[in-house]
């Protein structure tokens, strides 16, 4: 199941990607300088060969890791805060999204008694 901010994002996701996007030229501007350099130190380590490029790569999973861990806080940050400043409006879309969701789970669960190909597709699919 799905919650409301998850939801929220899946229909709404330029708007919040582009506010996302702001955040990250905001928060952390050094963040498309350490992809892009991540990027470019690959095609290097490729072409070259010594003691210094083994020790990037021994060294580079890790900060890919936190730039990673950095995005996805502030992904969620960013969702979050749009959420909470959202209108009735949109919030109601989102909940009756969400209610519609759970009715087509229920729906597949509805045939647990049901095995192999005795149940839907949709539901041999989960």
């Amino acid at each position: 199941m799905h919650q409301e901010q998850e939801v929220y994002h899946r229909m709404y996701k330029d708007k919040v990607e582009k506010l996302v996007k702001e955040a990250f030229a905001e928060q952390l501007p050094e963040l498309q300088h350490l992809a892009n350099a991540s990027d470019d130190e690959d095609e290097s380590d490729n072409n070259s060969e010594g003691e210094d490029s083994s020790k990037d790569r021994q060294t580079e999973p890790r900060s890919l890791l936190k730039l990673r861990s950095l995005r996805m806080k502030i992904r969620r940050e960013v969702r979050a805060k749009a959420w909470a400043n959202e209108t009735e409006e949109i919030r109601r879309q989102v909940r009756e999204e969400l209610k519609r969701e759970k009715e087509v789970v229920a729906e597949i669960n509805g045939e647990e008694g049901k095995v192999g190909l005795e149940r839907s597709p949709a539901s041999r699919e989960l």
